[in-house]
C-alpha cells in the first residue's frame, strides 16, 4: 500500500514498506535499518528471535528487486553496532544488486571500519544534496534545502471517540523537513510531539497507510 506525500515538484512515494521512493529519479530512500542489532541483542542475552533479524533483510531484498532502484540511499545506521555474521548477510544481499549505486549518510551506530562499507559497495557520505532542492541527513539539519532525514524513528498517538489510543509510526512533515520513519522490525518509535509543534503525519500499519493527518501539540 502507497500513497504520494508532495515534495516541491517531486514525485515522493511512500508506503506501509517503510521506504520512500522517487520513481522519476530512480531514487530509494531507506532509514535506520539497524542490521546486526539482533544478534547483537543475543550475544548479551537478551531473548531476540533470529527470525527478527532474517525478515528485514528479506524485506530489504525483495524491494530492490521490485523496483530497481539506480540509487538506494540509507539515511543512517544502517548497521547497528560491531560486526557481527549480519554484515555478510548484509553483504550478500546488496551483492546480488551490481547496477544499483548504493550510499550511506552516515549515522551516529555506523561505527564500522570505512573499508569495510567500501568493499561492500557502498559510498560512505554526510550528507547529500538532491537536485530538487533537498538535502538528505540522518540527524535533522538546518538548512537552506528541505531536509529529509532520519534518527528520529517518528510516530503520533491516534485518539478515538471512545478513548480507544494507538501508537502508529509514520511519515512526518514539516514546512522544512520528512521525518522518515524506521525500517528496521527491532526499532521503536518516538512521540513527535517531543520534537515539533506542528506537522502533517502519514501513518501506516503493516497492511495499510493513511494520512495526511494534520497534528498540533
Amino acid at each position: 500500500m502507497e500513497t504520494a506525500i508532495p515534495i516541491f515538484d517531486l514525485e515522493c512515494i511512500a508506503g506501509t514498506h517503510r521506504c520512500l521512493r522517487l520513481p522519476t529519479e530512480g531514487i530509494l530512500i531507506i532509514s535506520d535499518c539497524h542490521f546486526g542489532k539482533a544478534t547483537h541483542f543475543r550475544k548479551h542475552n537478551l531473548p531476540i528471535p533470529q527470525a527478527a533479524a532474517v525478515s528485514d533483510f528479506r524485506v530489504l531484498y525483495d524491494l530492490l528487486l521490485l523496483w530497481k532502484p539506480n540509487i538506494c540511499v540509507f539515511l543512517g545506521d544502517l548497521f547497528h553496532s560491531t560486526k557481527n555474521k549480519e554484515w555478510q548477510w548484509l553483504e550478500e544481499s546488496l551483492a546480488h544488486f551490481p547496477s544499483c549505486k548504493f550510499i550511506l549518510v552516515q549515522g551516529n551506530h555506523d561505527i564500522l571500519d570505512p573499508e569495510m562499507y567500501r568493499q561492500a559497495g557502498i559510498e560512505l557520505t554526510p550528507t547529500r544534496e538532491l537536485s530538487a532542492g533537498i538535502v538528505l541527513s540522518h540527524e535533522p539539519i538546518e538548512s537552506a534545502a528541505f531536509n529529509i532525514c532520519g534518527h528520529i524513528h517518528p510516530g503520533i498517538a491516534l485518539h478515538g471517540k471512545a478513548r480507544q489510543r494507538m501508537r502508529l509510526p509514520c511519515y512526518f512533515k514539516t514546512e522544512k523537513r520528512l521525518y522518515m520513519p524506521a525500517f528496521g522490525g527491532l526499532t521503536g518509535h518516538v512521540d513527535m510531539g517531543r520534537i515539533e509543534k506542528e506537522g502533517s503525519a502519514w501513518c501506516f500499519t503493516e497492511t495499510d497507510i493513511f494520512g495526511p493527518i494534520e497534528v498540533k501539540y
